[in-house]
């Protein structure tokens, strides 16, 4: 426990100057790990701040997608809404990467075997069979969204 200032100025009274002068020193060591100490809690605050406004601007960006299955079969992606688009190209975006808010355009190719249009992803390497032998452009979400709702 820290000397009080009372405490110091009472021994000094007494005539007891070196016990004051520890004291002193005690206060001094105290106040430098105040220091310390504020200075790390700063760092963890700006730390969380940086973390919270990484996942509001993840929200917005989520928001602008919709998970839909463009293609016969199970395979889903996220597509690009284009109420939300500001003019942006229509685009596919990687479900496993989308999970773990990450926005990575997935990129068509064909299977060699098969002739399967394939969508590759480049950041985690998922691979999404369409089922089909070509797929044309990307649209945006509210047009899988229509043909499910019928």
């Amino acid at each position: 426990m820290l000397p009080k200032y009372k405490d110091i100025v009472e021994l000094l009274k007494k005539g007891s100057t070196i016990e004051a002068q520890e004291q002193i020193m005690d206060l001094r060591e105290g106040a430098l790990e105040l220091q310390e100490e504020n200075y790390e809690l700063k760092e963890k605050i700006r730390d969380l701040e940086a973390k919270l406004k990484a996942t509001e601007d993840w929200s917005i960006e989520k928001s602008r997608y919709a998970l839909v299955n463009p293609w016969r079969g199970a395979a889903q992606v996220y597509a690009l809404k284009e109420s939300s688009s500001d003019g942006e190209q229509a685009h596919f975006i990687c479900p496993n990467c989308f999970q773990n808010t990450t926005k990575t355009i997935l990129v068509p190719v064909r299977e060699p075997k098969n002739g399967d249009a394939l969508m590759n992803c480049p950041a985690c390497k998922a691979s999404i069979n369409t089922g089909y032998s070509g797929i044309g452009a990307a649209e945006y979400a509210e047009k899988f969204l229509e043909k499910a709702n019928k």
